[in-house]
């Protein structure tokens, strides 16, 4: 049984999440602005959103721990998961990449899903899956909205060269927001 705080903590996280769900479809669907501001927005949305709920003191008797809980992080993973079908769904059919990329996308996509039903499966006590698994569907979105946004052509090498050092990146990132890592463990000794 969840104690009330928790009970409450996770009713404040689906009433956000529901929240953020409808923004994405609001920014895609109902704004004109550019293609890169609106995927920014959106991930920004993302990445704030404990942060945001910590200092609003919307959580109750929050000493930092929700948003490790496994009540956050399966949440804050299936929300993740929903918002990336819609803006693949929504690059699709507006036509704005090749079906070669937004086949990649999907690709990129459902690698990530693999990752985190995984993840869920295994009740939010490995997170290597997130590790193995990493959400390259976002980086590379942006990475592509960016150069047709801004209309930049790059050499197939110079492109295939950033890939793998956007690809690095993510992989660095998914290790160091995975707790219990040892990198992290020796950082904050």
């Amino acid at each position: 049984m969840l104690s009330e705080d928790v009970q409450h903590n996770v009713r404040i996280l689906f009433i956000f999440s529901t929240i953020r769900k409808l923004v994405t479809l609001y920014i895609l669907y109902s704004t004109s602005f550019p293609l890169y501001i609106k995927m920014f927005i959106i991930f920004l949305c993302d990445g704030i959103d404990c942060d945001l709920l910590k200092i609003s003191k919307l959580y109750k008797h929050d000493s930092g721990n929700f948003c490790q809980s496994i009540y956050y992080q399966m949440m804050d993973k299936l929300s993740d998961t929903f918002y990336h079908i819609i803006i693949l769904y929504y690059l699709y059919s507006r036509k704005i990449f090749s079906n070669n990329l937004i086949i990649l996308f999907l690709i990129l996509l459902l690698l990530r899903i693999i990752g985190v039903m995984l993840y869920i499966l295994k009740k939010g006590n490995d997170k290597k899956f997130l590790v193995y698994f990493p959400n390259f569907f976002e980086i590379f979105i942006f990475f592509f909205v960016i150069l047709k946004d801004f209309n930049i052509k790059l050499s197939k090498n110079l492109k295939i060269l950033l890939i793998i050092l956007l690809s690095t990146i993510q992989i660095i990132n998914e290790y160091v927001r995975t707790p219990n890592n040892k990198l992290l463990k020796y950082f904050n000794k």
